[in-house]
């Protein structure tokens, strides 16, 4: 069974303590961890104004930034995906799990 998790966070310290995480179980489970991919980071700014009345070149700006991972992992039984699943990830990070292949 092939799974693909989808890690989403606003903090890149967070994503490397999952990706150690992620490392040291799946080494004491002896699963393949074939990827653990770090998207480019997504930038959205946004600019607002100080003062509405008076000054309108008077202007703030803000950024986010979305930080992005994906994990492929080769699993063979229900029983190892349980033990991945009940994983303390931190608070702060979004996870969605996909299945891309089921034998």
């Amino acid at each position: 069974m092939k799974i693909r998790l989808i890690l989403k966070t606003f903090n890149l310290k967070l994503l490397n303590i999952v990706n150690t995480l992620f490392k040291q179980k799946l080494k004491e489970l002896k699963i393949k961890h074939t990827n653990f991919i770090i998207l480019p980071i997504v930038h959205k700014k946004f600019c607002v104004l100080k003062s509405p009345h008076v000054d309108k070149d008077a202007r703030e700006q803000f950024e986010i930034k979305l930080y992005k991972a994906i994990v492929d992992l080769n699993i063979f039984s229900f029983t190892l995906l349980k033990i991945l699943l009940s994983l303390e990830i931190p608070s702060g990070i979004i996870y969605t799990l996909k299945i891309l292949k089921y034998n």
